[in-house]
């Protein structure tokens, strides 16, 4: 099985809690669609969300 490296986010807070780890690639089926995100954003709801208010 191929391997792949992930970020995970297990909890909400700031950079510390995010890991990365090695995790199987998932294998799609037909009717399905494998995306890889690149980079998100951070809107003013997630400061809220996290406690950094």
């Amino acid at each position: 099985m191929e391997m792949m490296k992930a970020y995970i986010c297990p909890k909400y807070g700031g950079a510390e809690v995010l890991q990365l780890v090695e995790r199987k690639k998932p294998i799609i089926k037909s009717n399905e669609v494998l995306i890889k995100v690149f980079s998100t954003s951070v809107t003013n709801s997630d400061i809220f969300i996290s406690g950094y208010h």
